[in-house]
């Protein structure tokens, strides 16, 4: 019986420990490939480069080292550097949460994403702490995890989302997105307003729902797993931006059918 592929990325680079703790705990689940970037990409969302060409350097056997993102590495893998299609893509461990909104900019997830494009499932598994972390947990969880979906696999052009918390998680739940209301600033001070160097200041959100968000969930001390999908269509109001349509058509509608697309439905 072949043994299951496991593609493994990240965008804290080839050498980032929490990829070494995570293609260490897989090892026994398949044959495990890696393909991940030559530097840090941290924040590349999922970005793919068209305006270069992408380099692989084969580092050992079975670890490339690309000049690209993480979702330019698994594009890469699938139709170049891998022997066939993978079974599985796990991009982490990244250092540092991926939480709410930092799926749209995150590197790690756009390394998932960009496998689920192939219908490949895919997980996405950050460690929510940064600087010198023990990745151990994470990696034994991302084993575990590896192991339920090699399994049972995941919903077409879906993917995970986890975030573990630093120390011993203190159990599992599934989770939605954390909604924040952005309040981010510029640091003010002598050598911004000298060099024009700025740095870009996130921490003050507020959360907007009671719902079990992922954010909600790693501060108690659990693991958030939440289930992705690739079509951002909002499809409750589709119907109601069709009446647009015919409105810019200058077609005539039942009156009775919502004319207005209202923030309180999106």
């Amino acid at each position: 019986m072949t043994k299951p592929l496991i593609l493994v990325t990240n965008d804290d680079g080839v050498d980032a420990r929490g990829l070494g703790a995570l293609v260490q705990a897989l090892g026994g689940l398949g044959e495990v490939h890696v393909v991940a970037p030559d530097q840090e990409r941290s924040a590349s969302s999922h970005s793919l480069n068209v305006t270069e060409p992408l380099r692989a350097k084969k580092i050992k056997p079975r670890v490339h080292a690309v000049n690209g993102t993480p979702a330019d590495c698994v594009h890469l893998a699938m139709i170049e550097l891998l022997p066939r299609r993978p079974d599985l893509v796990v991009s982490g461990i990244n250092c540092g949460p991926n939480l709410g909104d930092d799926i749209y900019r995150s590197g790690t997830v756009g390394g998932a994403r960009e496998a689920a494009f192939w219908g490949v499932h895919s997980v996405a598994i950050s460690l929510a702490a940064r600087g010198d972390q023990d990745f151990s947990h994470a990696a034994e969880f991302g084993r575990r995890l590896a192991e339920r979906v090699l399994a049972d696999g995941l919903p077409e052009r879906s993917f995970l989302n986890v975030n573990v918390p630093p120390g011993p998680p203190e159990g599992v739940r599934a989770s939605v997105q954390w909604q924040p209301s952005h309040g981010g600033g510029v640091p003010d001070g002598p050598s911004t307003r000298d060099t024009g160097d700025y740095w870009a200041d996130e921490e003050r959100h507020r959360w907007e729902s009671d719902a079990p968000s992922d954010r909600g969930i790693v501060g108690s001390g659990r693991i958030s797993m939440t289930l992705i999908q690739t079509d951002c269509t909002n499809h409750r109001l589709t119907e109601r931006l069709q009446g647009w349509a015919r409105d810019l058509n200058g077609e005539a509608h039942d009156d009775k059918e919502p004319r207005t697309a209202g923030a309180e439905d999106g």
